[in-house]
């Protein structure tokens, strides 16, 4: 266990204290060789210099564990230190403290490891819907809803014995997939709908309790500009941010462009092997990384029509399912690692955007042909595809004289579509942030007469923008 591993570590020697300065150079404090042992110090904001430095300290001191008390900080921007990984971290307003582990030490956290409770199984069961189509093993989830107290019992030890054992039945491999139509497309063409996955409900229970478990971990892990189906988060904060950094660079008489990316199939060509690796790097627990990856491979599907006609079997070799508890939180773990680029990203699941604003357009256009080169190439090496008829790209600012300007950004030597009021994340953003068009699609949809259509805007349950609210 960590505790007794940490207990062993500490126990030969004193804890050994240090304090990084925020200016200038940074102080490396003397301390006394004796042996592996627990290294604190006290940060005052983290750079990628400092945390040099934390790994030379730890280096030359022989020190396992790393204690760091940082101020000025949030859990979004804690970076990573080469050889280490966090174990532990607490916030509060502006302070923190995290603890860091070196990678060699085996990291078994009983909190993740240990045996499915039945507090664990009755917080699954609660978040299923009744009324919601089975699996292939059709079993409906109000036959799990009202199972008897014997029978949590038996649950929790059968869950258990999966994991630890990483064994599943053969039929929570086999899933349903029914195609939904994409609004606005052709029926004819088989890209128009969208496919859904019908998974076995008691496969489902066992990925909640899973989730709940890796979900603290991956969290903590994941970039800022990540929120698709974090906790807390929702499509309109990523939409807000958008809209008040654009209205930042029209306080600063610059122009704002902004790149919808458009991802093909985003879920379904997840590289397994490359999820693999990372999962790897980011949860401590290797069993579980095997057993989520278990949760994954030999998969099957049957596509299912309305009418109740069924494919043959087909397999699956990558992608994870639409339809999982895991999918979104996985797919956030294989994006996560995007590279820094000039302009600001904001991200809510495959839904991408990038923005740079510059005072000149040609400065504007080179800084985001760069930027896109970079994520394509990024798109690339863990194999997916950004569909270029589907990406758009956008300029804001006040400029009446350059309303008609287009933006020019290219991808593979095309030029991407260019729309003066793309949507993203269901809101229409137009090029001086007005929402007039947003505003007149909502009133149309909804039939709210002109003269009271602000009002019962406001009245929405949503935001006045009527973004959807996320679950």
């Amino acid at each position: 266990m960590v505790q007794d591993q940490l207990v062993k570590l500490m126990s030969p020697t004193k804890r050994r204290a240090g304090r990084l300065r925020t200016g200038g150079r940074a102080v490396i404090p003397t301390v006394e060789n004796r042996g592996p042992s627990v290294l604190q110090l006290n940060v005052e904001g983290l750079t990628t210099a400092k945390l040099q430095v934390l790994r030379h300290l730890a280096d030359s001191n022989g020190a396992a564990v790393l204690l760091l008390q940082e101020t000025h900080c949030t859990s979004d921007n804690i970076l990573k230190i080469p050889g280490f990984h966090l174990a532990g971290s607490i916030y509060s307003k502006q302070h923190g403290v995290a603890t860091f582990v070196r990678t060699e030490i085996s990291c078994v956290d009983s909190n993740l490891s240990g045996e499915f409770t039945a507090e664990e199984l009755s917080e699954a069961m609660s978040k299923l819907k009744p009324g919601k189509s089975p699996g292939r093993d059709n079993i409906h989830p109000e036959f799990v809803i009202h199972q008897s107290t014997t029978t949590t019992g038996w649950l929790c030890a059968f869950y258990t014995s999966c994991y630890q054992r990483l064994k599943l039945p053969k039929t929570w491999r086999r899933a349903s997939v029914i195609a939904l139509p994409k609004p606005n497309k052709s029926a004819e063409d088989p890209k128009s709908y969208r496919p859904i996955s019908l998974l076995c409900v008691p496969f489902k229970i066992l990925e909640r309790m899973i989730h709940s478990r890796i979900e603290p971990v991956v969290d903590s892990q994941l970039p800022r500009e990540q929120a698709g189906l974090r906790r807390g988060r929702s499509t309109a904060d990523q939409v807000t941010l958008l809209c008040q950094d654009i209205e930042d660079s029209f306080q600063d008489n610059e122009k704002a462009g902004v790149v919808y990316l458009d991802l093909t199939a985003a879920y379904d060509t997840v590289w397994l092997r490359g999820l693999h690796l990372k999962l790897l790097r980011t949860i401590p627990e290797r069993h579980m990384v095997k057993f989520i990856m278990e949760t994954l491979s030999n998969h099957s599907f049957i596509l299912q029509t309305s009418s109740g006609q069924c494919s043959r079997l087909r397999r699956l070799k990558n992608g994870v399912p639409q339809g999982s508890v895991h999918s979104p939180m996985l797919f956030n773990v294989y994006i996560h690692d995007l590279p820094d680029t000039a302009s600001r990203r904001y991200g809510y699941e495959d839904d991408l955007a990038i923005m740079l604003s510059r005072p000149t357009w040609k400065a504007m256009e080179e800084g985001l042909n760069e930027d896109m080169g970079t994520l394509v190439a990024y798109l690339r090496r863990w194999r997916l595809q950004l569909s270029v008829g589907k990406t758009v790209a956008a300029a804001y600012h006040l400029s009446t004289r350059e309303a008609r300007r287009e933006l020019e950004v290219r991808v593979d030597n095309k030029c991407l579509e260019v729309q003066q009021a793309p949507k993203y994340l269901g809101v229409r953003l137009d090029r001086t942030l007005s929402f007039k068009k947003h505003l007149e699609e909502v009133k149309a949809k909804r039939n709210i007469a002109p003269q009271s259509g602000a009002e019962a805007l406001m009245r929405e349950r949503s935001t006045w923008l009527s973004i959807p609210p996320s679950e």
